[in-house]
């Protein structure tokens, strides 16, 4: 056996979510290359990771302009994007990035509170 390979967060969220085409090639040719001789290993700290990035509640606001996107459970963490589908794929890889940032500067990473909920209001006509 010549080791194993260690995968990251990003690893697994290009394969799962497959956002950037490229980056998702990646993964999957990497993923699809593990054997027994040659296998993959995930630590908890990664898998804690994963499961924040994909149930993580985010706000997004069209400007005139562009897209906004903010994490209300990751103060600080912001994208933008010209599109909808592109300031998502931005606020994914800036979760990571802040996620990454607050582990290596031995802060904790806040657990996951905000949900979001669309309410219908009837209009009412006077």
């Amino acid at each position: 056996m010549r080791g194993m390979i260690a995968l990251d967060t990003n690893v697994l969220v290009r394969y799962l979510v497959d956002d950037d085409a490229e980056q998702a090639e990646a993964a999957r040719t990497l993923l699809e290359g593990l054997t027994s001789e040659r296998p993959g290993f995930v630590c908890r700290e990664v898998m804690v990771e994963l499961v924040w990035v994909l149930q993580n509640t985010i706000v997004i606001e069209e400007s005139p302009r562009n897209y906004a996107a903010y994490v209300l459970d990751l103060p600080g963490c912001v994208a933008t994007g010209a599109t909808k589908e592109e300031v998502v794929s931005e606020i994914r890889q800036a979760i990571l990035f802040h996620i990454e940032s607050l582990r290596e500067h031995g802060e904790p990473v806040p657990e996951p509170r905000c949900t979001a909920t669309v309410v219908e209001v009837a209009a009412v006509v006077g």
